[in-house]
């Protein structure tokens, strides 16, 4: 059991992580692509307007899948919350800003 839990994470680490830098790779070695990041502040403001209105639709579409969407969302949210700040995942955004050096 203990060995069957690490599963997850060791598979996202040696194959989406490996796969999500590949993309980035790419990406920066073509050159025909720039990636322009949100500022904090733009972030902030997206997700105040926009987000919510997401955050719905998938609550919705979800619910209309017979699950009980607002409790998943929910539980999400609560667990990123708990273990984002000891994370060291890192996005593909991030991951485009190390490989480009900035």
């Amino acid at each position: 059991l203990e060995v069957a839990s690490e599963v997850p994470n060791e598979c996202w680490r040696n194959v989406v992580e490996e796969d999500a830098q590949e993309a980035v790779d790419t990406v920066v070695a073509d050159g025909s692509v720039e990636v322009i990041l949100f500022s904090e502040e733009e972030a902030r403001e997206l997700k105040e307007t926009i987000g919510a209105e997401l955050r719905q639709e998938w609550v919705d579409w979800v619910t209309s899948e017979g699950y009980e969407g607002e409790a998943i969302l929910a539980r999400f949210e609560e667990l990123i919350a708990k273990y984002e700040k000891e994370s060291d995942f890192k996005n593909s955004f991030q991951r485009y800003l190390e490989t480009k050096g900035n």
